[in-house]
């Protein structure tokens, strides 16, 4: 299974093991899918780790506020 990010343009590639192809189907597309969000979530924390700045697809950049 595959699943493009349309914010990034990367395609993630899932894989799932089940005798009922749609549970493999299903367990794939969730591989899929966690692969792009745990990528986003890794440059995610880079980028903030690297800069004060944090942007937003489509918006404005925000400054990081400390407590």
């Amino acid at each position: 299974m595959r699943v493009k990010d349309l914010y990034s343009g990367r395609t993630f590639v899932g894989h799932g093991t089940h005798v009922d192809v749609v549970e493999a189907s299903g367990e794939a597309y969730l591989d899929a899918v966690n692969r792009l969000l745990g990528t986003r979530d890794a440059e995610a924390a880079a980028g903030a780790a690297s800069s004060d700045t944090i942007r937003f697809p489509g918006k404005s950049s925000t400054k990081r506020v400390s407590a």
